[in-house]
């Protein structure tokens, strides 16, 4: 079934199914390599999971509670989501809100939820900042917007100006072709680095409210969230600022993300960023 007709119908066991489908399909592209067919089953499952938290003819009939279901099932295998992906997933498992699951759980499920999503936020935080490279710079452009010149060529040469098929010399053609994948690849990089550093700006607010959230809600459990600080962030300031605002009460600020103005163009090694998610 199409997803609008999803959508358009609104059964949630259809949903639900579908969500469940498109989440399988998205680890199983992950793991063959295909991230292009990964982040195609990510947009579509975010889709969903996106519909079933905020349609109100569906949200409050069930769809809210297998929205954080279908989010928490994902995390579970966040090595298998794109990364932007993963980021998104992160605000439907606060669902509901630390305030209202600490007034209403019990302690002991209150504190393995804590536990739970503060290692979902952290994870996704540790990935992000793992996939950034410290040396790049914007200002370096490496690669050319049209394509290269073939060997022996200078000047501007627009896209498609030159097929390597119709380069005779077999030695030529294939130093040509060379030179088309590695600007390929540079363009590429630099396109991902500059998304990821949009995604680290979008999302790290985000991930700081919810840890300060959930951990002065109820209080008395700052040093769980130190160790897992200590394993999951390397930048002390970074540690620091999430620790001292738990232990002074201070509610971080949540900048809302904002849709990218294109999506990112990944190198194919590396896992394929989804568009933005839900305003948490």
């Amino acid at each position: 079934m199409r997803i609008d007709q999803l959508l358009a119908d609104g059964d949630l066991n259809a949903l639900k199914t579908a969500a469940t489908e498109l989440r399988d399909k998205c680890g199983e592209s992950t793991n063959a390599g295909n991230s292009r067919a990964a982040d195609m089953h990510a947009r579509y499952f975010l889709e969903l999971v996106s519909y079933m938290a905020s349609r109100s003819s569906v949200a409050d009939h069930g769809g809210r509670e297998e929205a954080q279901k279908q989010a928490v099932a994902a995390l579970e295998h966040a090595e298998e989501l794109p990364l932007e992906a993963e980021l998104r997933m992160i605000a439907y498992v606060f669902l509901p809100s630390p305030t209202l699951a600490a007034r209403s759980w019990s302690a002991d499920t209150w504190a393995a939820m804590r536990q739970r999503n503060a290692r979902y936020c952290l994870h996704a935080y540790k990935r992000l900042h793992d996939a950034i490279d410290p040396t790049w710079d914007p200002a370096v452009v490496d690669f050319r917007v049209y394509a290269p010149l073939p060997p022996g060529r200078s000047g501007l040469l627009t896209p498609g100006a030159l097929d390597p098929r119709d380069i005779e010399d077999p030695d030529t053609r294939a130093q040509y072709e060379e030179s088309i994948r590695e600007n390929t690849r540079k363009a590429e990089r630099y396109m991902y680095q500059r998304r990821l550093r949009q995604l680290r700006e979008e999302w790290l607010p985000f991930i700081e409210h919810m840890l300060t959230w959930t951990y002065i809600t109820r209080p008395g459990a700052a040093p769980e969230l130190e160790s897992l600080l200590d394993q999951y962030v390397s930048d002390i300031a970074e540690r620091a600022k999430i620790l001292t605002a738990v232990q002074t009460e201070t509610l971080l600020p949540a900048h809302k993300p904002r849709p990218p103005t294109q999506p990112a163009v990944p190198p194919a090694s590396q896992p394929s960023p989804a568009p933005t998610g839900p305003q948490p």
